[in-house]
């Protein structure tokens, strides 16, 4: 369920029995418990970094234009003879 900040959250539950939260929005690992009940203060709580969003968003567009996957023109298809 996303906070009052709009951000979501998913949840693993670690080999060793403990509970990790991670922002969707910024990948941060907002808070590690014994109980997953235990999550929810640190999740209500947490704001994203705003230079990390911006450093992500960076990094997604340089990978997506790095790889020619510019989804919103035409592929580009090379015709062979």
């Amino acid at each position: 369920m996303p906070n009052e900040f709009g951000n979501q959250f998913h949840h693993m539950h670690n080999k060793y029995g403990t509970y990790d939260s991670i922002c969707d929005g910024c990948f941060v690992t907002v808070a590690t418990v014994s109980k997953e009940s235990d999550l929810a203060p640190a999740e209500d709580t947490h704001v994203c970094d705003p230079v990390l969003v911006y450093q992500i968003s960076e990094s997604a567009r340089h990978a997506l234009s790095a790889l020619n996957l510019d989804f919103g023109k035409p592929r580009y298809r090379e015709v062979w003879r």
